[in-house]
């Protein structure tokens, strides 16, 4: 009997038995059912083992040999930037400056400081915090506002 490393040993049982659960592939090769699946990532990356489903059941075999394939990694979509400038670092200072001020619950001049800096800001997740942090002061300011002069 030749001497194979265990992936190759799977594929030949691939081969063999077509298209299988891992149970099936477990018995065949007396390999643990927990280590079919981890035995075969690197066939499955590069595609030389495909995985797919027979009813309920996750199914492998070899390239070519299943009809409805699952997809081999989970494909993200590309995120869109609608910015495309890069950042010149002012929203830092605004930033800052705006921070200081809210500190000082100075919330009226902090409120523009926070859309200055939205708006030169190029990563679309601080500009979504510095608007928050702009509606965050807007309310405080009406809220202090309102306790003041009740």
């Amino acid at each position: 009997m030749e001497n194979l490393n265990k992936a190759e040993s799977l594929r030949q049982a691939l081969a063999i038995l077509g298209p299988t659960t891992s149970q099936k592939l477990s018995q065949f090769t007396g390999f643990p059912v927990s280590m079919i699946s981890p035995l075969l990532g690197t066939d499955l990356k590069s595609g030389r083992v495909v995985r797919g489903w027979n009813g309920k059941q996750r199914i492998y075999g070899l390239e070519g040999t299943i009809d409805n394939p699952s997809p081999s990694r989970l494909e993200l979509p590309t995120p869109v930037r609608t910015r495309t400038e890069r950042s010149d670092g002012r929203h830092l200072t605004y930033a800052e400056q705006a921070r200081a001020l809210e500190r000082a619950d100075d919330f009226d001049s902090a409120v523009p400081l926070w859309f200055r800096a939205a708006n030169h800001a190029v990563n679309p997740e601080n500009v979504n915090f510095y608007q928050c942090r702009a509606e965050f002061c807007e309310v405080a300011r009406i809220k202090s506002w309102s306790y003041c002069h009740e």
